[in-house]
């Protein structure tokens, strides 16, 4: 009876050897000789946590995206020159205040009129620019380093506008359309997304509209000392608008919004990582007879731990690096065939989007490996095998 029952060990032995690659007279086996002879389990494996890298960082690039298109639009024009205008609470300011400013090289009276740029979870706003006549917006045109590809400039007394392309492509217009009351007669490129223009007097005064803005052009690299100066120009005569408060005006906009969104995507970074690790465990606790086999053929548990890591961590690496592959290769056509048509890009690389990836495989060690090898510490292999 004795003999029957060892010889039935022994050919449920040689069966789970077969099973999972373990050549009992070589009883060598590596950290991928199980996926080896269970590649439909791998593939499934790896296919998980790849698709739970991408959701992670596609959504994460998405997200910064938005913020990436409002700070292009909203804050390049301030890379270049900045803006004083003067306070509803003060009618009547000489220039001469800003003539104090030794760091301002050019000074230019204009109109300006906010207009919405779209973006892919809603809109910004860039600026409408209106000189006192051409030869000045011709200035501010060289100035910002414009190129013009296509079309021609606005001239006086008539209200023409030329775009930026990106701004051009993003509200899906042409030249010769109309943007509100004025003519699309021009479009340029260049470092700052603004929108140049003339208006005609009796525009002005239907609209209300008043010279009441200074751009200021700063000499040579001067543009933060021009800046720190115009900072000390009171607050009730003046709004001053400059790079670093578009910046922070931006900031205070998305606090909320980032706030709310970078929870959003934590939550679902947690809980994919949580069911990808489901899994593993699940996957890990169906083979404690493969870790009884091994430990009988002469694996200690230390040897049989150590597989079950470098298996773990070759699978998440292969899968966390074809899963960064693959939401690259989907961002780029998403740029290519959304974002450039709205006249915008995206941030492609996002350091953001690879931390909250790496949740994936950290959450599979902590709620998958940790337990099984906890597990397989206080588990009797030997009578895994006697059971049988």
């Amino acid at each position: 009876m004795i003999k029957i029952q060892v010889h039935a060990i022994y050919l449920y032995i040689m069966k789970i050897c077969l099973k999972y690659g373990v050549n009992k007279e070589e009883n060598m086996i590596t950290p991928i000789t199980y996926y080896k002879k269970n590649k439909k389990r791998g593939f499934t494996l790896i296919a998980i946590i790849l698709i739970a890298v991408f959701c992670i960082y596609f959504v994460t690039s998405l997200v910064q995206s938005v913020y990436d298109t409002s700070k292009e639009m909203s804050t390049s024009p301030f890379k270049c020159f900045s803006l004083a205008k003067k306070s509803y609470r003060s009618e009547n300011i000489l220039e001469s205040e800003l003539n104090n400013i030794a760091e301002i090289e050019t000074m230019y009276n204009i109109i300006t009129i906010p207009t919405t740029i779209k973006t892919i979870f809603g809109t910004t706003s860039a600026y409408i620019i209106f000189p006192e006549n051409s030869n000045k917006l011709n200035q501010i045109f060289n100035k910002c380093k414009l190129s013009l590809t296509a079309g021609s400039f606005p001239v006086d007394d008539q209200n023409e506008i030329m775009l930026h392309e990106s701004i051009l492509k993003n509200k899906n217009l042409k030249i010769g359309d109309k943007l509100s009351d004025f003519s699309i007669v021009g479009t340029f490129t260049g470092d700052t997304n603004i929108i140049l223009g003339m208006i005609s007097e009796s525009t002005q005064i239907a609209l209300s509209l008043k010279s009441d803005t200074y751009l200021l052009f700063p000499m040579d690299d001067k543009l933060k000392e021009m800046n720190y100066d115009l900072s000390s120009l009171s607050k009730d005569r003046w709004e001053v608008l400059t790079y670093s408060s578009a910046i922070k005006a931006l900031d205070e906009d998305f606090e909320t919004l980032d706030f709310v969104m970078v929870i959003v995507i934590v939550m679902v970074a947690i809980c994919l990582s949580i069911s990808v690790a489901s899994f593993v465990y699940t996957l890990y606790s169906s083979r404690y007879d493969e870790f009884a086999i091994l430990n009988a053929v002469g694996y200690s548990k230390k040897k049989i731990k150590f597989i079950l890591l470098n298996e773990t961590l070759i699978i998440a690496i292969v899968s966390w690096i074809l899963g960064f592959l693959l939401s690259i290769a989907v961002l780029l056509v998403a740029n290519e065939a959304i974002y450039k048509e709205m006249g915008q890009t995206m941030q492609i690389l996002s350091a953001n989007g690879l931390v909250y990836t790496l949740l994936v495989p950290i959450m599979v060690f902590i709620c998958s490996v940790v337990p099984t090898i906890r597990k397989l510490s206080k588990t009797d292999l030997v009578t895994i095998i006697e059971r049988r």
